[in-house]
């Protein structure tokens, strides 16, 4: 048998300040009290907790474990006997409230070197013993801050079913069921903000921490879970309903990440992710947080965005195949631009209310300057072109039809890779293996070893990014060291004096815990390049400015500049 203890009726020294407040997160570094200290929530199912602690004994052979349970607002004649600590909770304060509650009383008594957060209502395989193997995953990985069982029966988040063969997916957040966290990312980085009464982005914020800090979330499937789901609504009283719990947690999820990270927090947290975790849902999360949930349809949503979330996981993970064109355009929407994929018309747009459409006047205008201009000027014929934040492939296949021979597009964005890749499957621009698109930051290391695996290349475009990233210099070295022969790039410019601009002006991720971007004057980037051994030639055409494109995207104004660098002769 483990050594596991479940943890007295504590009256919460360390919990609560004076003013009934959580206290900050205290973490004694002196050394360890135990291996794992188990944190479980309850409101009146004295039942299930018997069920999970009769697990856990059975669990961790050999290791110090210890259980602690959380009753939040329990009825007393309800009360688990292996109660830990009570509060009275008649204003729903939430369980990520209880798990901080809990979390703080482990605490006032040592730290752990991992901490396993769970519902009451999570049951584990009986012929294998999950802890051990959670931490075993765990040390064969020194980076992975937080893993998550995965479920056989399937949930809400499609990729926290059980996948055969597979042992450690990295994802971007598990869902809130059960959590295994390593002591030293919870000290790095906090926990779960009591704030989110209702749970809904409390496991994105505390995922975007993480990966903020280097460190990585996965789902493993060597431990399994059942969730029995059910066990609260309708069976404990002093709980609202389920309509409500959706109708309030949408609305504070969306509030509370607008006002703590911006309209685009979607975009900010895609952009710490790692170029093989996919956060093409977060865009979605965002939109379905900003809207009302009509009143008694609660249910009939929640099936609905169940079905849609694993139809659009299934295509975009390449699994749609018997589905018709139609089907896959449509589990990418919105696209950028209007273009023909196959023999269908495809709007920009469409599907996306809040994405503005551009003009044609627009696509028009930016068609003679970045490369009608430049081929006036470069000659592309045989070339291999990289293009950085090539969207849905739109102007790499430009570039592909006066003549480019291969091509290599990096996006950030996880739906615009696979619009890519279906636009040129269909389009048919280059003969097969000649052109690629791949997920990535291009503020990041992974993914300039992953541009350097795929040169050479004499060309490399950047439309629409370097005003973009964190590092516009850097950015900008990397570029010309990579590029052979030729350099073009269109990005916004600041004025001198001005290079800081607020995020919602540009309308997208801030530099982090500023909300701010710093942008490059058309001096400083002229100067860059020409110290790296490039001729510049700024771009410009003939003809009215698009309406579309005045404002902060003016080229006339020089709010916004094009050019083609080519290296000097030697």
């Amino acid at each position: 048998m483990p050594d596991m203890t479940t943890a007295e009726t504590s009256p919460g020294e360390g919990i609560w300040d004076e003013q009934g407040r959580l206290a900050p997160l205290a973490h004694d570094t002196s050394g360890y009290r135990g291996d794992v200290a188990v944190i479980i929530v309850n409101r009146d199912r004295p039942d299930l907790v018997a069920e999970q602690v009769a697990q856990l004994r059975a669990m961790g052979v050999g290791l110090k474990l210890e259980t602690f349970v959380v009753e939040m607002g329990s009825d007393p004649a309800k009360l688990s006997e292996h109660c830990s600590i009570r509060y009275d909770d008649d204003d729903f304060k939430g369980k990520c409230y209880g798990h901080n509650v809990g979390l703080r009383h482990v605490l006032s008594k040592g730290r752990f070197r991992y901490y396993w957060f769970m519902m009451n209502d999570v049951q584990y395989p009986t012929d294998m013993d999950p802890v051990a193997e959670l931490i075993s995953i765990m040390e064969r990985s020194p980076r992975l801050g937080l893993l998550s069982p995965s479920e056989p029966a399937g949930s809400p988040l499609p990729y926290a079913k059980t996948q055969p063969g597979e042992h450690l997916r990295p994802v971007f957040h598990p869902d809130y069921l059960s959590i295994f966290m390593r002591g030293e990312a919870l000290e790095q980085v906090g926990f779960l903000n009591p704030e989110f009464k209702y749970t809904w982005g409390a496991i994105h914020e505390l995922a975007f921490k993480l990966y903020s800090a280097d460190w990585t979330v996965a789902y493993t499937d060597r431990v399994t879970m059942k969730h029995l789901g059910g066990t609260t609504y309708g069976k404990v009283k002093k709980v609202i309903s389920r309509q409500e719990y959706m109708q309030r947690a949408r609305e504070f999820a969306g509030r509370y990440m607008k006002e703590n990270y911006g309209s685009h927090w979607d975009q900010l947290f895609n952009s710490v992710l790692p170029p093989e975790v996919d956060g093409s849902l977060l865009p979605w999360e965002r939109e379905s947080w900003e809207k009302k949930l009509p009143e008694n349809r609660g249910r009939d949503l929640k099936a609905r965005w169940r079905r849609r979330r694993r139809r659009r996981a299934r295509v975009l993970r390449g699994h749609g195949e018997g589905r018709s064109l139609e089907e896959r355009i449509a589990a990418l929407h919105p696209w950028d631009y209007d273009v023909t994929v196959g023999p269908l018309r495809v709007r920009a747009g469409r599907g996306s209310e809040p994405v503005r459409r551009p003009s044609k006047e627009r696509v028009a205008y930016r068609q003679r300057l970045l490369v009608d201009e430049v081929l006036s000027r470069y000659d592309v014929s045989g070339k291999a072109l990289l293009d950085l934040g090539c969207n849905q492939g739109y102007w790499a296949a430009r570039f592909a039809q006066r003549g480019v021979a291969r091509v290599a597009g990096f996006e950030l964005r996880f739906d615009a890779v696979q619009q890519a890749r279906l636009y040129w499957e269909q389009g048919g621009f280059l003969p097969e293996g000649a052109a690629s698109f791949v997920r990535g930051d291009v503020s990041k290391d992974a993914t300039w070893d992953l541009i350097h695996d795929a040169a050479p290349f004499e060309l490399c475009f950047c439309s629409g990014v370097l005003h973009a990233v964190p590092d516009p210099e850097q950015l900008l070295q990397r570029m010309a060291a990579v590029a052979r022969e030729a350099l073009v790039i269109d990005t916004r410019v600041a004025e001198p004096g001005h290079e800081l601009v607020p995020q919602d002006v540009l309308g997208v991720g801030p530099l982090p815990g500023t909300g701010q971007l710093r942008l490059l004057t058309q001096a400083s980037l002229c100067a860059g390049l020409a110290d790296a051994g490039f001729d510049v030639q700024l771009l410009s055409i003939e003809g009215p400015t698009p309406r579309s494109l005045r404002g902060e995207n003016d080229y006339a104004l020089g709010r916004r500049v094009a050019l083609l660098a080519t290296r000097s002769a030697p």
